[in-house]
Formats: structure tokens, sequence, C-alpha cells
């Protein structure tokens, strides 16, 4: 890995307009509580319930300690906690299964970081079904896609599987509620068994400087220590003029 390195002047201008990272705004993303509060899960398809099986039923989001929740394929247990969110990725028919939170973007935000686990296990064939991550606006339209997963027609492999994102969509959205949406797709009717896993969800925003990108106190005087520096070695590096006597 390369690494960069700045002189104090750099320093200094990163220090005044430079992001700085917030908590994460996800609750309940490793679903630890058991249930999937303050998630929302919808299912468009049919029927579709908590608690179906394959493949005469579709099953939605769930929270267990155990992959075969999916009630089609087992996906992994949990390695982060004790629990999970599973969902079925088959169904009758053309069939979405959704899960979303809200949170309220700060006024100076400058970007979101996304991360979190997966696992999916499949042995289907037919359309391709897909697995996205999505950033919503407050009627539920997509502002940006943070995440896409082409199911493979045969995975096996039950292990979990990290994602990262990183956008700045949510720029122009600046204290509005919005939503992260975790959505599965079968385009078509049991065509082969499928099943998800999802675990350890975090989702923190970058700021900026503030209202007006004024520097905090804190940054004005770590800015002011760097140009003191810079001038600092400005002053060594000078020599003094030579005199000569005839």
């Amino acid at each position: 890995m390369k690494k960069f390195v700045f002189g104090a002047a750099a320093l200094g201008a990163m220090l005044v307009t430079g992001p700085a990272q917030a908590a994460n705004v996800i609750v309940n993303g490793g679903f630890e509580s058991g249930n999937l509060g303050p998630w929302l899960e919808s299912s468009t398809g049919g029927p579709i319930a908590l608690g179906g099986f394959c493949p005469s039923q579709g099953r939605s989001w769930t929270v267990s300690t155990s992959g075969s929740a999916t009630g089609c394929s087992p996906a992994g247990n949990p390695i982060e906690g004790s629990k999970a969110a599973y969902v079925m990725n088959d169904g009758p028919g053309n069939t979405t299964y959704s899960l979303r939170q809200s949170f309220i973007l700060p006024s100076n935000v400058t970007g979101l970081n996304l991360s979190f686990l997966f696992s999916s296990v499949s042995s289907y064939s037919g359309g391709v079904r897909t697995f996205d991550a999505n950033l919503l606006n407050s009627a539920g339209s997509i502002i940006s896609n943070l995440f896409h997963y082409n199911v493979p027609f045969g995975d096996s492999s039950s292990a979990w599987d990290s994602a990262t994102a990183f956008s700045t969509a949510a720029n122009g959205f600046s204290g509005q509620q919005v939503f992260l949406e975790f959505r599965n797709f079968s385009p078509q009717a049991w065509t082969g068994p499928a099943g998800l896993g999802l675990d350890d969800v975090n989702l923190s925003l970058t700021t900026g400087v503030g209202t007006g990108g004024v520097p905090e106190p804190a940054s004005w005087a770590l800015m002011i220590a760097g140009f003191g520096l810079v001038g600092g070695a400005m002053r060594k590096r000078r020599v003094a003029p030579r005199v000569t006597f005839a």
C-alpha cells in the first residue's frame, strides 16, 4: 500500500476542508435484539409469510440464530453475535423482499460509508436473482444503488462475505429523512432454492466543516499550528548574506 505524506501547508488546508467521521446511524444492525425493529420488512409476490416454506410459500425477512431460517437453502449461522437476519431468495413468481430503516441526514453531510456481512446459498436456473443495497428518499425512490450482487446459479458455500460502499449521493438531501434498503429479487417462480443472511450492518456519515464552511475553533488552532511549522522551516532555510572586505 502506498503512503502519501503531505507537507504542513497541505495539512493546514486539509484541516479546514477535511471531513469528520460520524457515528453509526443504524439501530439494531446486528439484529441482536431478536427482532427486526426498527427495520421494516415488506414483500411483493405471494403468498409470502414470515414463516413460509420452500417451495410452496415465500418467506420474508426474519431474525434467527440459525441459517435455516431462510426457509430455503440454509445460509450461514451468525458469526457476529448470536443472531442475524434471514430471507428466502426464491418465491412464487416475480418476487421482491425488502428490508429498510430510516434516518435523518445532517445538514452538512458530505458522504456515507456502508458496511455489512452477507451469506448467500443458491441452486437455481432461469432469470438472475439479485441482492442490492439502496439509498432511498422519503418517497421510497432510489437515490443511489450502493451495492449490487448477482446471486450465482450454484453456490453451496454458506460462508459470510463482507461488503463496503462509499457514496456522495446523499449530499443533495441534507436535513431530510432517507432510507437504507436491502432488496433481494427473484424474477421467476420456484426455479430452484436460495437463501440469504444479513448481519453487522453499519452506516456512518461523513460531514463537512459546517454551515458556510467556517472551521471549528479546534480546526483553526491546528491550522495555525501547521502554518507555524511552515514559517519555522522557512526561517531555518534563510542564509545570511556574505560580506567581503577589500
